[in-house]
């Protein structure tokens, strides 16, 4: 698993992607670069959609002292292009409470070889425990990532 999410950075490093700071990122209603940080930050395994397994979601946090920012990650493997129609980023409590969500809620086309990024809201770091959930629209089919539990 490790290998995957390791690949999965290599990847976006070789595709561009720019390096930020350790701080969370701009979270906006719109799909963006995975802009990955040198440090702090962590991934859950991926997860097939549920119409294509070429088509992968992934959910990562980035932290710093102060707060936590989840992240939505698709990569289209496939060899056509694809659409996300909406993604969200949900937050739980330890014991499965809803807390808060964030939406991307423009459409985007994402090319063979693409990895985009749907970026939550930063929220105040308190407690260890909690979860961060991606979720995402992609051909009129709802799909969810693993829970990443921070």
């Amino acid at each position: 698993m490790t290998k995957i999410r390791r690949a999965l950075t290599v990847t976006a490093a070789a595709a561009g992607a720019v390096l930020l700071a350790s701080t969370p990122a701009m979270a906006v209603p719109n799909w963006q670069p995975w802009h990955f940080p040198t440090t702090q930050y962590d991934c859950e395994t991926t997860t097939p959609s549920a119409i294509s397994t070429k088509v992968v979601g992934q959910t990562c946090v980035v932290w710093n002292d102060t707060s936590v920012q989840g992240v939505l990650l698709v990569r289209n493997n496939a060899s056509v292009n694809i659409k996300l129609d909406a993604g969200r980023i949900a937050w739980y409590d330890k014991n499965g409470g809803f807390l808060s969500s964030s939406y991307c809620t423009t459409e985007k086309v994402v090319v063979p070889g693409e990895l985009t990024a749907c970026y939550g809201k930063s929220i105040p770091f308190t407690v260890w425990g909690n979860k961060v959930k991606g979720q995402y629209d992609y051909n009129g089919a709802w799909n969810e990532t693993v829970a990443l539990t921070y």
